[in-house]
């Protein structure tokens, strides 16, 4: 967030302050000092901030590229790892960092896409990570159901409802207002009434996902298909 303020505010100094930010970051992921929740925010952080960047956004993308490559490289080491002990090992239980490199990346397609083509390093990593996902995928014995999801599926996504930088990826919101309306913020934040048949006697939510796809499914998917548009 700091780092961000300051190149907000055009800071001479924030661009040699990437590195060593995004290196003690990765030693922080390293202590599991972070939650996929909390990064999900930071992600939404840094897309906000290079979308209303006036100063430095080239800069404020290219710090956005690096976090986003320091969550990849850790996604790679870790999935490929599996690969390496089995051959036929199957997709891991739950995949740390991949929801919050889904942000970055599906905000660089949307807006910046054409200013970060050069950058090898970022798109070797999305290549390699989408390859291990691809050879664990087919060890999986869900793999012939196929999956039908939308980026707003993803439970820890929800609250990316209604957020205009993204809002392509929200359909079910007019993206020609810059804000949301009181009524779909109504339903942003959840304050609608659920309709009767989503109670049960006692008044409670049910929850019925027994037919749902876990998020770490969903996340793949939803991954395998930006690598495919990236290659069209």
């Amino acid at each position: 967030v700091d780092a961000n303020f300051d190149l907000y505010r055009g800071d001479a100094q924030a661009k040699s302050r990437i590195g060593p930010t995004c290196k003690s970051f990765d030693s922080l992921l390293d202590a599991s000092v972070f939650g996929d929740s909390l990064l999900c925010k930071m992600s939404t952080i840094l897309v906000f901030s290079v979308v209303h960047n006036k100063n430095e956004p080239k800069i404020a993308l290219n710090f956005a590229s690096e976090v986003a490559k320091v969550l990849l490289n850790r996604i790679h080491k870790t999935t490929q790892a599996k690969l390496q002990q089995n051959t036929n090992a199957r997709m891991p239980a739950s995949i740390r960092s991949l929801t919050p490199v889904l942000i970055l990346l599906l905000a660089i397609e949307s807006h910046f896409l054409n200013l970060v083509t050069e950058d090898t390093a970022l798109w070797e990593l999305v290549g390699s990570v989408g390859t291990v996902f691809e050879e664990l995928q087919a060890t999986n014995e869900n793999n012939q159901q196929p999956i039908q999801c939308v980026f707003s599926d993803i439970d820890e996504l929800k609250f990316l409802r209604g957020f205009r930088p993204l809002r392509h990826l929200n359909p079910q919101y007019d993206d020609s207002k810059p804000v949301v309306s009181i009524k779909e913020a109504h339903d942003i934040l959840g304050l609608a009434s659920p309709p009767k048949d989503a109670t049960n006697s006692k008044g409670k939510k049910q929850r019925n996902d027994s037919s749902s796809p876990c998020d770490r499914e969903k996340g793949v998917h939803l991954y395998l298909q930006f690598c495919d548009r990236m290659v069209k």
